[in-house]
Parts: C-alpha cells; sequence; structure tokens
C-alpha cells in the first residue's frame, strides 16, 4: 500500500484584486513550497477551501516590486475575498496527491 502524501505551500496575502467574470484575486508572495492549479485553499469560513484555478506573475518595473496572484475557479466576489484572506494572512494550500 503507497502512503498518501499532501504537499503543502504557503503565501502571504499583501492585497486584493478583482477581474469582471473571473473573480477576486489574493496578490502577494510565495513564502514556501511549490503552487499547482487544483491545489485547495482554505478559508476561514464557508465554503471552507477555493482551488487555484491560476497563477500569476504581476510585476512593477518602476518600483521594481513582484508578486503573485492567485485566481480562484470558484470566482468569489471581493468583498468574499478580503475578509476570508485578509492582509498579512499566511495561507496554507494543499494538493492531496491520492
Amino acid at each position: 500500500m503507497q502512503a498518501v502524501v499532501a504537499t503543502k505551500a504557503q503565501f502571504e496575502v499583501t492585497d486584493h484584486f478583482e477581474l469582471a467574470g473571473r473573480g477576486g484575486f489574493v496578490i502577494g508572495h510565495i513564502c514556501s513550497g511549490v503552487f499547482r492549479i487544483r491545489m485547495q485553499v482554505r478559508t476561514a469560513h464557508e465554503p471552507g477551501f477555493f482551488t487555484i484555478s491560476g497563477i500569476e506573475f504581476l510585476d512593477d518595473v518602476t518600483e521594481r516590486k513582484v508578486w503573485n496572484a492567485l485566481m480562484f475557479r470558484e470566482c468569489p466576489t471581493l468583498e468574499f475575498v478580503k475578509p476570508a484572506f485578509p492582509i498579512g494572512a499566511v495561507l496554507l494550500v494543499e494538493e492531496d496527491a491520492s
């Protein structure tokens, strides 16, 4: 029998953003681990988790700053994303390898 392994990664939230038709994004920095599409991010309230549908790279060349943005399959509104993933929070992202 093969053991079930969960991949874990951490993401620090620095901001939020919303695009019409794509929902709310979480912007920040990858603290550790590897991120993949279909990994799950836990929330503090219902529905309990969101599934990553995209990972984008953002940069501001003039200020020499870079960020990552996580998009979610569920397309949550910005009003939902802000309290679910507050600025300064470190998100635990998991992928069940079973």
